[in-house]
C-alpha cells in the first residue's frame, strides 16, 4: 500500500468511471516493491495441491487470456523475465505466486490457489516466487468513499455448485475475467454456498463492509493509478506544469489524453514527459480565485484510459484536488 500527494476526490463524470484512490496497491517494478509484493525467490519449482488445476500457464508461442509471453526478452535476463511474470501475477486478482523457468523455456506458471517452496531447493531452471501474504485480499465486500461502486456479474452459468472445487474455480473464473476485462479493478467473491456469485468491480477500492452480505471477499488487481508529483502552487497569474506518475511504464492508451480537464483552470497541454516513460505533464492555466486571495484551488481530472501499461491495463478516472 503506497501513500499519495494532494487530495484525490469522486465526482459524477460523463464517460468515466467513479474512483476513489487513496488506498491502491500499485506495481511499480522497482526493487523496494519487489521486497513489498514477493518473498526471495528459491530455485525450484512450486509445490501445491494439484498444481495444474490451482495454476495457469503463459507460454511464448501459444496465447492463453489473450497474453503471451514475450520473446523480446533475452534469454539470460531473468531480471526482466521475472518481472513479466510478476505484472501477470499482480494482474490476476486470486494470485498467490508465481512459478518460472528461466532456462530456455519460457513458461510462467500463475498460481491462483497458493504457490508453496518445498524443502528441497535444487533446480537450476525453475524459480519459484511467493506473493507476501497470499492474494491482496480483504474480508467484507469491496467499497470505493465507503459506497458499492459499479460492477457486473461474472459469468459462472457452467460450474456445478455441488462440487467439491466450486468455490475455488468460481474465484480463478472471476479472476480470469477480471484479467481480460482491462476496465476491472477488483473482484468480490461470495463464500457463502446458497448465494454463490462473484463480481467484476470498476472502481478504485479503499475499504471494505463486513457486514455484506453472502460471506464475501474483495480481491484487488494491480492497475497504472496516477499520482501528481510534488504540485507546485496554483497562482491564478501564473501557468503551472504538473508531473503526473503513473508509478511504472506506460504508453498512451485507448482515450485521447486531451479528455482529462480541470475544475477551475483551464488543461492548455497534456502529453507524455520526454525522456520518463512512467511520467505525463499536464500545463494548467488556474482560473482568479473566488473571495478574494491569489490561490486557486484546481481539480484535475485524469480520463479513464489515457495510458496503459505493459499488459495493456488502462489508467483508472481519478481527480486529483490541490
Amino acid at each position: 500500500m503506497h501513500g499519495r500527494k494532494g487530495i484525490i476526490t469522486t465526482v459524477p463524470i460523463a464517460r468515466a468511471l467513479l474512483v476513489l484512490s487513496l488506498k491502491l496497491l500499485l506495481w511499480t517494478g522497482d526493487a523496494a516493491e519487489w521486497t513489498d509484493e514477493f518473498s526471495e525467490q528459491k530455485r525450484t519449482s512450486c509445490v501445491g495441491f494439484n498444481e495444474w488445476l490451482f495454476s495457469c500457464m503463459y507460454t511464448d508461442t501459444l496465447p492463453l487470456h489473450d497474453y503471451t509471453l514475450s520473446t523480446s526478452i533475452p534469454e539470460g535476463d531473468t531480471e526482466a523475465r521475472k518481472m513479466e511474470c510478476g505484472e501477470l501475477c499482480l494482474a490476476h486478482p486470486v494470485c498467490t505466486g508465481f512459478q518460472l523457468n528461466i532456462d530456455s523455456t519460457r513458461h510462467c506458471r500463475i498460481h491462483h490457489s497458493w504457490a508453496k517452496i518445498p524443502p528441497t531447493q535444487d533446480s537450476t531452471t525453475t524459480l519459484c516466487i511467493v506473493r507476501q501474504g497470499g492474494a491482496f485480499k480483504n474480508s467484507g465486500g469491496c467499497r470505493s468513499g465507503g459506497q458499492e461502486t459499479l460492477y457486473r456479474i461474472a459469468n459462472l452459468t457452467e460450474l456445478d455448485w455441488n462440487s467439491n472445487t466450486g468455490d475455488w474455480e468460481r474465484r480463478y473464473i472471476c479472476s480470469v475475467e477480471c484479467l481480460l476485462d482491462r476496465r476491472c479493478t477488483a473482484i468480490e467473491h461470495t463464500g457463502k454456498p446458497e448465494e454463490p456469485e462473484c463480481r467484476i468491480l470498476y472502481g478504485l477500492i479503499d475499504s471494505y463492509d463486513a457486514a455484506a452480505p453472502g460471506k464475501r471477499t474483495c480481491y484487488h488487481k494491480s492497475v497504472p493509478a496516477p499520482s501528481i508529483v510534488d504540485p507546485p502552487p496554483s497562482y491564478y497569474t501564473t501557468p503551472i506544469t504538473l508531473s503526473i506518475s503513473f508509478g511504472g511504464s506506460v504508453s498512451a492508451g485507448f482515450a485521447p489524453a486531451t479528455e482529462s480537464f480541470v475544475t477551475n483552470g483551464t488543461l492548455t497541454d497534456i502529453r507524455a514527459a520526454v525522456g520518463n516513460d512512467t511520467l505525463y505533464e499536464a500545463v494548467i492555466v488556474p482560473d482568479a480565485p473566488t473571495g478574494g486571495g491569489s490561490v486557486t484551488y484546481l481539480m484535475l481530472t485524469v480520463m479513464h484510459g489515457i495510458v496503459k501499461d505493459g499488459l495493456g491495463l488502462p489508467n483508472p478516472n481519478t481527480n486529483f484536488t490541490y
